[in-house]
Protein backbone atom coordinates (compact mmCIF):
# COMPACT_ATOMS: atom_id res chain seq x y z
CA UNK A 1 0.00 0.00 0.00
CA UNK A 2 3.10 2.62 1.25
CA UNK A 3 4.30 1.41 -2.34
CA UNK A 4 1.50 2.40 -4.12
CA UNK A 5 0.80 5.60 -2.90
CA UNK A 6 4.39 6.80 -3.04
CA UNK A 7 4.11 5.98 -6.61
CA UNK A 8 0.98 7.79 -7.68
CA UNK A 9 2.41 10.75 -5.55
CA UNK A 10 5.68 10.60 -7.84
CA UNK A 11 3.34 10.16 -11.52
CA UNK A 12 1.29 13.34 -9.79
CA UNK A 13 4.66 15.43 -9.51
CA UNK A 14 6.31 13.98 -12.68
CA UNK A 15 2.72 15.57 -14.60
CA UNK A 16 2.68 18.83 -12.56
CA UNK A 17 6.35 19.56 -13.98
CA UNK A 18 6.01 18.64 -17.26
CA UNK A 19 3.22 20.93 -17.67
CA UNK A 20 4.94 24.18 -15.85
CA UNK A 21 7.72 23.37 -18.60
CA UNK A 22 5.31 22.95 -21.73
CA UNK A 23 4.26 26.63 -21.08
CA UNK A 24 5.62 29.69 -22.95
CA UNK A 25 7.19 32.16 -21.54
CA UNK A 26 5.74 35.60 -20.92
CA UNK A 27 6.49 37.48 -24.45
CA UNK A 28 6.37 34.77 -26.74
CA UNK A 29 3.25 35.39 -28.31
CA UNK A 30 0.84 34.12 -25.38
CA UNK A 31 -1.45 36.55 -24.07
CA UNK A 32 -3.12 35.78 -20.90
CA UNK A 33 -6.93 37.20 -20.92
CA UNK A 34 -7.47 39.90 -18.61
CA UNK A 35 -9.70 40.05 -16.34
CA UNK A 36 -12.64 42.44 -17.40
CA UNK A 37 -14.82 43.92 -14.58
CA UNK A 38 -18.38 43.67 -15.25
CA UNK A 39 -20.16 47.03 -15.54
CA UNK A 40 -22.78 47.55 -12.82
CA UNK A 41 -25.98 47.69 -14.57
CA UNK A 42 -27.39 50.73 -15.01
CA UNK A 43 -30.51 51.35 -13.31
CA UNK A 44 -33.49 51.72 -15.55
CA UNK A 45 -34.75 55.32 -16.59
CA UNK A 46 -38.21 55.97 -14.78
CA UNK A 47 -40.44 57.11 -17.59
CA UNK A 48 -41.51 61.07 -17.04
CA UNK A 49 -45.08 61.81 -16.05
CA UNK A 50 -46.19 64.38 -18.05
CA UNK A 51 -49.01 66.18 -16.71
CA UNK A 52 -52.04 66.41 -18.42
CA UNK A 53 -53.19 70.00 -19.44
CA UNK A 54 -56.66 70.59 -17.34
CA UNK A 55 -59.10 72.49 -19.36
CA UNK A 56 -60.10 76.30 -19.28
CA UNK A 57 -63.70 76.81 -18.23
CA UNK A 58 -65.65 78.31 -20.74
CA UNK A 59 -66.86 81.14 -19.28
CA UNK A 60 -69.99 83.66 -20.85
CA UNK A 61 -70.22 87.87 -20.35
CA UNK A 62 -73.07 86.97 -17.87
CA UNK A 63 -70.74 85.24 -15.41
CA UNK A 64 -69.42 87.24 -12.26
CA UNK A 65 -66.13 86.60 -14.02
CA UNK A 66 -66.98 88.55 -17.19
CA UNK A 67 -64.33 91.50 -17.34
CA UNK A 68 -65.24 94.96 -15.82
CA UNK A 69 -66.00 96.76 -19.56
CA UNK A 70 -68.24 93.71 -21.03
CA UNK A 71 -70.25 94.60 -17.65
CA UNK A 72 -70.03 98.26 -18.41
CA UNK A 73 -71.48 97.97 -21.77
CA UNK A 74 -74.15 95.20 -21.00
CA UNK A 75 -75.49 98.13 -18.40
CA UNK A 76 -74.90 101.13 -20.86
CA UNK A 77 -78.44 101.35 -22.72
CA UNK A 78 -78.58 102.46 -26.65
CA UNK A 79 -78.75 106.29 -27.55
CA UNK A 80 -82.46 106.49 -28.73
CA UNK A 81 -83.45 109.23 -30.75
CA UNK A 82 -85.59 111.59 -28.80
CA UNK A 83 -88.77 112.86 -30.99
CA UNK A 84 -88.90 116.67 -32.00
CA UNK A 85 -92.18 117.94 -33.09
CA UNK A 86 -92.14 121.69 -33.93
CA UNK A 87 -94.31 123.51 -36.37
CA UNK A 88 -93.35 123.67 -40.46
CA UNK A 89 -89.30 122.12 -39.31
CA UNK A 90 -89.34 118.62 -41.73
CA UNK A 91 -86.94 116.58 -39.33
CA UNK A 92 -85.14 113.44 -38.98
CA UNK A 93 -84.65 112.30 -35.09
CA UNK A 94 -81.19 111.74 -34.27
CA UNK A 95 -79.59 110.57 -30.64
CA UNK A 96 -78.17 112.84 -28.15
CA UNK A 97 -75.04 114.50 -29.66
CA UNK A 98 -72.09 113.87 -27.19
CA UNK A 99 -69.02 116.00 -27.83
CA UNK A 100 -65.78 116.76 -25.82
CA UNK A 101 -65.24 119.71 -23.46
CA UNK A 102 -69.02 120.59 -23.63
CA UNK A 103 -69.76 120.21 -27.09
CA UNK A 104 -73.51 118.53 -28.09
CA UNK A 105 -76.92 118.90 -27.57
CA UNK A 106 -80.39 116.74 -27.19
CA UNK A 107 -82.70 116.63 -28.65
CA UNK A 108 -80.94 116.47 -32.13
CA UNK A 109 -82.14 116.23 -35.59
CA UNK A 110 -81.16 116.58 -39.14
CA UNK A 111 -82.94 119.43 -40.83
CA UNK A 112 -84.09 118.60 -44.19
CA UNK A 113 -86.35 121.57 -44.99
CA UNK A 114 -89.37 123.23 -44.22
CA UNK A 115 -93.02 122.12 -44.88
CA UNK A 116 -95.24 124.41 -44.69
CA UNK A 117 -96.05 126.55 -47.79
CA UNK A 118 -92.56 127.50 -48.43
CA UNK A 119 -91.65 123.89 -49.36
CA UNK A 120 -87.48 124.91 -49.20
CA UNK A 121 -84.79 122.60 -48.44
CA UNK A 122 -81.36 122.47 -46.90
CA UNK A 123 -78.22 121.67 -49.17
CA UNK A 124 -76.88 120.06 -47.24
CA UNK A 125 -79.09 118.99 -44.49
CA UNK A 126 -77.91 120.61 -41.23
CA UNK A 127 -77.46 118.96 -37.77
CA UNK A 128 -78.90 121.28 -35.30
CA UNK A 129 -81.06 121.02 -32.14
CA UNK A 130 -85.26 120.93 -32.45
CA UNK A 131 -85.65 124.08 -30.79
CA UNK A 132 -83.04 125.66 -33.14
CA UNK A 133 -84.96 124.06 -36.20
CA UNK A 134 -88.31 125.31 -34.96
CA UNK A 135 -87.16 129.20 -35.15
CA UNK A 136 -85.12 128.54 -38.17
CA UNK A 137 -88.19 127.01 -39.92
CA UNK A 138 -90.44 129.53 -38.86
CA UNK A 139 -88.05 132.65 -39.98
CA UNK A 140 -88.18 130.48 -43.54
CA UNK A 141 -91.75 130.27 -43.65
CA UNK A 142 -93.06 133.54 -42.49
CA UNK A 143 -90.32 135.71 -43.68
CA UNK A 144 -88.04 134.34 -46.35
CA UNK A 145 -91.05 132.93 -48.57
CA UNK A 146 -92.39 136.40 -49.00
CA UNK A 147 -89.27 138.63 -49.24
CA UNK A 148 -88.33 135.97 -51.97
CA UNK A 149 -91.20 136.69 -54.53
CA UNK A 150 -91.30 140.52 -53.03
CA UNK A 151 -87.61 140.87 -54.45
CA UNK A 152 -86.98 138.87 -57.14
CA UNK A 153 -89.97 137.68 -58.09
CA UNK A 154 -90.09 133.95 -57.87
CA UNK A 155 -89.95 131.38 -54.81
CA UNK A 156 -87.41 130.20 -52.59
CA UNK A 157 -86.33 126.51 -53.45
CA UNK A 158 -83.37 126.10 -50.96
CA UNK A 159 -80.92 127.28 -48.02
CA UNK A 160 -77.33 126.66 -48.55
CA UNK A 161 -75.48 126.42 -45.30
CA UNK A 162 -72.85 124.66 -43.35
CA UNK A 163 -73.40 121.51 -41.56
CA UNK A 164 -74.83 123.28 -38.40
CA UNK A 165 -73.33 121.25 -35.32
CA UNK A 166 -69.55 121.75 -35.02
CA UNK A 167 -67.80 120.89 -32.02
CA UNK A 168 -65.35 123.71 -31.72
CA UNK A 169 -64.58 127.93 -29.97
CA UNK A 170 -66.36 131.03 -31.56
CA UNK A 171 -64.58 132.16 -34.77
CA UNK A 172 -62.83 128.21 -34.94
CA UNK A 173 -60.33 130.17 -32.18
CA UNK A 174 -58.03 127.69 -30.23
CA UNK A 175 -59.71 129.46 -26.56
CA UNK A 176 -62.59 131.36 -26.03
CA UNK A 177 -65.87 130.86 -25.37
CA UNK A 178 -67.75 128.22 -27.30
CA UNK A 179 -69.40 128.15 -30.39
CA UNK A 180 -73.33 128.48 -30.60
CA UNK A 181 -72.43 125.46 -33.24
CA UNK A 182 -71.10 123.23 -30.37
CA UNK A 183 -74.31 123.03 -28.84
CA UNK A 184 -76.73 122.62 -32.30
CA UNK A 185 -77.69 126.17 -31.55
CA UNK A 186 -76.47 128.12 -34.97
CA UNK A 187 -76.43 127.78 -38.93
CA UNK A 188 -74.30 129.73 -41.24
CA UNK A 189 -76.01 130.39 -44.51
CA UNK A 190 -73.90 130.63 -47.66
CA UNK A 191 -76.39 131.32 -50.48
CA UNK A 192 -80.09 131.25 -51.71
CA UNK A 193 -81.52 129.11 -54.64
CA UNK A 194 -84.96 129.97 -56.27
CA UNK A 195 -86.99 127.67 -58.60
CA UNK A 196 -85.40 129.04 -61.63
CA UNK A 197 -81.90 127.91 -60.56
CA UNK A 198 -80.82 131.71 -59.50
CA UNK A 199 -78.30 130.99 -56.68
CA UNK A 200 -78.01 134.69 -54.52
CA UNK A 201 -74.96 134.24 -52.70
CA UNK A 202 -73.90 136.19 -49.46
CA UNK A 203 -70.11 136.93 -51.09
CA UNK A 204 -71.08 137.83 -54.43
CA UNK A 205 -74.56 139.45 -53.76
CA UNK A 206 -73.76 141.31 -50.78
CA UNK A 207 -72.47 144.36 -52.02
CA UNK A 208 -71.87 146.20 -55.08
CA UNK A 209 -72.73 149.14 -57.90
CA UNK A 210 -74.11 146.64 -60.60
CA UNK A 211 -77.55 147.24 -61.18
CA UNK A 212 -78.48 144.37 -62.58
CA UNK A 213 -77.42 142.68 -58.85
CA UNK A 214 -79.97 145.14 -56.72
CA UNK A 215 -82.62 142.64 -56.64
CA UNK A 216 -80.12 140.55 -54.99
CA UNK A 217 -79.23 142.72 -52.73
CA UNK A 218 -82.54 144.10 -51.88
CA UNK A 219 -83.12 140.54 -50.50
CA UNK A 220 -79.83 139.52 -48.71
CA UNK A 221 -80.35 142.60 -46.85
CA UNK A 222 -84.40 142.14 -45.98
CA UNK A 223 -83.34 138.33 -44.84
CA UNK A 224 -80.64 140.04 -42.81
CA UNK A 225 -82.93 142.51 -41.72
CA UNK A 226 -85.83 139.66 -40.85
CA UNK A 227 -83.15 137.35 -39.32
CA UNK A 228 -82.20 139.88 -36.43
CA UNK A 229 -86.38 140.12 -35.20
CA UNK A 230 -85.93 135.83 -35.13
CA UNK A 231 -82.18 135.06 -33.53
CA UNK A 232 -80.37 136.52 -30.65
CA UNK A 233 -76.89 136.72 -32.98
CA UNK A 234 -77.07 137.43 -36.58
CA UNK A 235 -73.78 138.54 -37.85
CA UNK A 236 -73.31 139.22 -41.63
CA UNK A 237 -70.67 140.78 -44.02
CA UNK A 238 -70.39 143.82 -42.18
CA UNK A 239 -70.02 142.50 -38.49
CA UNK A 240 -66.19 141.60 -38.75
CA UNK A 241 -63.73 139.83 -40.96
CA UNK A 242 -64.99 136.25 -40.16
CA UNK A 243 -68.46 136.33 -42.11
CA UNK A 244 -67.86 137.98 -45.49
CA UNK A 245 -69.14 135.17 -47.08
CA UNK A 246 -71.97 133.92 -44.88
CA UNK A 247 -74.74 135.25 -42.60
CA UNK A 248 -74.71 133.31 -39.19
CA UNK A 249 -77.31 132.83 -37.05
CA UNK A 250 -78.19 131.44 -33.79
CA UNK A 251 -80.45 131.48 -30.28
CA UNK A 252 -77.39 131.92 -28.31
CA UNK A 253 -78.29 133.13 -24.41
CA UNK A 254 -77.52 136.86 -24.40
CA UNK A 255 -77.50 138.73 -20.97
CA UNK A 256 -78.89 138.26 -17.79
CA UNK A 257 -82.25 137.46 -19.37
CA UNK A 258 -81.30 135.74 -22.31
CA UNK A 259 -82.93 138.88 -24.14
CA UNK A 260 -80.34 140.72 -25.91
CA UNK A 261 -80.15 141.05 -29.14
CA UNK A 262 -76.59 141.47 -31.37
CA UNK A 263 -77.50 142.10 -35.48
CA UNK A 264 -74.55 143.18 -37.21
Amino acid sequence: MDFMCRGRRRIAAAFLAATTVCLPAAGFGFVVPSVTPVPHKRPEAKSPVVPVPVPKPVLSFSESTAPPEAEAADEMPEAVPVPCTVQFADVVDLPAIVGEKGCGFSPAVRLSGVNGTANVGFVPEPTVNCRFAGALSKWIEEDLAQIAVETKGERLKAVHAGPGYQCRRRNNLEDGKLSEHAVGNALDILSFEFVSGDIVTVADDWSGEDPDKEPRRQFLRAVHDAACKRFTTVLGPGADGYHQSHIHVDIGCHGKTCTYRICQ
